[in-house]
């Protein structure tokens, strides 16, 4: 089955596929609660984040960082179109 979006749905699509994301980061967390010392979504945080790895930074307990990028494309078609950068620093 094809869905398509109106043109303004999709901003919203994309905000609610990282949400989700996010949501699923704090799952991960609250399954295990010593996995993260803190976990910060839409990070605007200068000392916390690099500029543009803003949509999900959080630290793990050992200070390592996972930065997460989240976007989704325009083709609701495309099962590739989503897209997750992931950094991890330490």
């Amino acid at each position: 089955m094809t869905q398509t979006f109106k043109s303004t749905a999709l901003p919203a699509a994309g905000y609610l596929y990282q949400n989700l994301v996010g949501l699923e980061i704090l799952l991960d967390w609250l399954d295990e609660p010593t996995r993260f010392s803190w976990v910060v979504l839409e990070c605007e945080e200068a000392d916390l984040a690099p500029i543009a790895l803003d949509d999900i930074v959080a630290e793990y307990a050992d200070g390592t960082r996972l930065y997460l990028q989240v976007k989704c494309a325009n083709d609701p078609d495309d099962p590739d179109s989503a897209l997750i950068n992931q950094f991890i620093s330490k």
